[in-house]
């Protein structure tokens, strides 16, 4: 008996894991769903913003400085992200909203509570996105620390599933600092 209630505990795990991923309609760049349902990744294209919005999402944030987009768009030749991604959005009837995070210098407790404020008032589904979502779970990792008061162990794991990588040491310092 033991083992059929294993069994079916895993193949509840395996279909759980299964459902989450399924809950990614668009395919962006190191595309992730957030415990709160926040599709956080990379830049998505022209193409894939019109997707985001059929697929339900209501809104944008973008952690990229200008002058970090101008520098992608000289040193690519991908027509496909080419765009004035804030207009592109506006056409669409996307909100779109820039919260620039350039450098390890904008993981701050003041970015990760504007975060959690533009969050809270957002009404429909959530695009959350910098160059490749590395920024994005440094952010949230922060936003999980500072603002919901989850353990640093926690908030690293909330950043790690919202697209952290490069940045894991940066942000585990940081919360290991603030304790």
């Amino acid at each position: 008996m033991k083992q059929i209630i294993l069994a079916l505990s895993l193949l509840f795990a395996a279909g759980t894991a299964l459902a989450d991923e399924q809950k990614i309609l668009v395919e962006i760049r190191n595309a992730r769903v957030t415990a709160d349902g926040i599709l956080t990744g990379g830049q998505p294209t022209l193409a894939q913003l019109s997707e985001l919005k059929k697929a339900g999402y209501t809104t944008i944030i973008n952690l990229r400085p200008d002058a970090e987009v101008k520098r992608a768009f000289a040193n690519t030749n991908d027509a496909t992200l080419h765009f004035d991604e804030s207009d592109a959005a506006k056409k669409l009837g996307i909100t779109y909203i820039s919260l620039p995070i350039g450098s390890t210098e904008d993981l701050t407790l003041q970015n990760a509570y504007a975060l959690d404020q533009i969050l809270k008032n957002i009404k429909g589904g959530v695009v959350l996105h910098c160059g490749s979502g590395n920024r994005v779970g440094a952010l949230m990792a922060l936003r999980a620390y500072h603002v919901q008061k989850k353990s640093s162990e926690v908030a690293l794991q909330v950043g790690l599933a919202a697209g952290l990588t490069k940045l894991e040491p940066v942000v585990a310092e940081l919360l290991s600092q603030e304790q």
